[in-house]
């Protein structure tokens, strides 16, 4: 083989690859921005993010050991931060909101939302709906299904651990 050839070899490599590269930087650099919003958001309360998620333009997070739930989402260029007590939070269940589309033969449910609901335990308090997907920004569905069940069950399981510690306590 001619050095010519090895070079040019060596160059349609490079120009392959570099795109798939850059793309990767990319995905990298827009989970280390949702995870810092969601520390920062920790760091005014002087929590520790112990476990989070990430996916589009949304990241959650949960200081176990305080019992604080944190989320961001940025939809439509607005930022939308929420910093819960789970201590105050009574449960926790997934919101599934949809239509139907075709004939009664062949239909298809359709989501159109999917958010996390927290209850407080005081009935003065706001119920916390928390915006896993909307078709309205983002018509593809990715892991959201997933990730909003491990929530589901991560939230109603310290909820529960919260619960019996003060039961415990009183």
């Amino acid at each position: 083989m001619s050095l010519k050839i090895i070079i040019i070899d060596a160059a349609l490599i490079v120009l392959c690859i570099t795109p798939f590269v850059w793309l990767a930087m990319k995905r990298k650099n827009k989970k280390q921005g949702l995870l810092l919003k969601i520390i920062a958001l920790a760091d005014k309360g002087q929590h520790k993010i112990t476990v989070n998620d990430y996916w589009d333009t949304t990241a959650i997070g949960l200081d176990k050991q305080a019992g604080v739930l944190f989320f961001y989402r940025k939809k439509n260029e607005q930022e939308h931060t929420d910093t819960i007590q789970l201590s105050d939070i009574q449960s926790c269940r997934k919101i599934e909101t949809g239509h139907t589309v075709g004939s009664k033969g062949s239909s298809v449910r359709v989501l159109d939302k999917l958010e996390l609901e927290l209850v407080p335990q005081s009935k003065q308090k706001e119920i916390h709906l928390l915006e896993f997907y909307d078709s309205e920004v983002s018509s593809i569905l990715g892991d959201e299904l997933q990730m909003i069940e491990k929530w589901v069950d991560l939230v109603n399981q310290q909820i529960s651990s919260l619960q019996n510690n003060k039961r415990k306590a009183g």
